[in-house]
């Protein structure tokens, strides 16, 4: 979701906001997977664990103002892999 504030010559002010939410209903259907998996790792394999780190992916505000760009906040920033 992007709100615009702001939007002139002289000063940009962008708001965003990503989210992401997921829930798992095999373990409805699979009765041996629902007796396999202990009730603490069911539950946690079945939806988001925090609001913070799974479903909020990004919030920040775009400041622009003349030659200047800041942004400010949680963004998610994928820079290719980590490994060799």
């Amino acid at each position: 979701m992007l709100y615009t504030a702001k939007d002139d010559e002289d000063l940009g002010i962008h708001l965003f906001v990503g989210f992401k939410y997921w829930w798992q209903k095999a373990q409805y259907y699979d009765e041996q997977m629902r007796r396999t998996i202990p009730h603490v790792q069911r539950k946690d394999w079945t939806g988001p664990r925090s609001f913070n780190d799974d479903v909020l992916t990004e919030a920040y505000v775009d400041i622009n103002s003349g030659p200047f760009k800041i942004r400010v906040g949680k963004t998610d920033c994928n820079l290719g892999p980590a490994g060799p």
